[in-house]
């Protein structure tokens, strides 16, 4: 019985390890992902989108909060949950951050695709 308890003991800290290693590739493509988006948000010529000033202006502060986001606030989430997989506060407080830039985004992505003007490469 010891024997079949040990074996338990180290099949659970195996499962461990390898949550912790896919957790660490998740949050690395994580950080990639949003590298390239903040590169992407940081190539929108938003003052030539259709609408008013006020509108784009609003647009214009939705991508700048989204790169300070990208910048500032996600990679504090990353590193806190790196350094304290099991901890559920950081989890959380990471699918929270992650929750508001893709509601962010989403929206912005809506509004570009009836008011940013069509590339003439297209």
């Amino acid at each position: 019985m010891t024997c079949s308890f040990i074996q338990m003991l180290v099949a659970a800290a195996a499962a461990a390890q390898t949550s912790v290693a896919e957790l660490n590739l998740t949050l690395a493509q994580l950080e990639q992902t949003a590298q390239t988006t903040n590169l992407d948000l940081a190539k929108l010529r938003i003052e030539k989108w259709k609408g008013g000033g006020d509108a784009r202006q609003q647009y214009q502060a939705n991508a700048d909060a989204l790169s300070r986001n990208l910048s500032e606030s996600l990679p504090q989430r990353i590193a806190e949950l790196r350094s304290a997989p099991e901890n559920l506060a950081a989890s959380f407080k990471l699918y929270r951050n992650v929750d508001a830039l893709y509601d962010v985004l989403s929206a912005l992505t809506d509004v570009a695709s009836a008011a940013a003007p069509v590339s003439a490469s297209r």
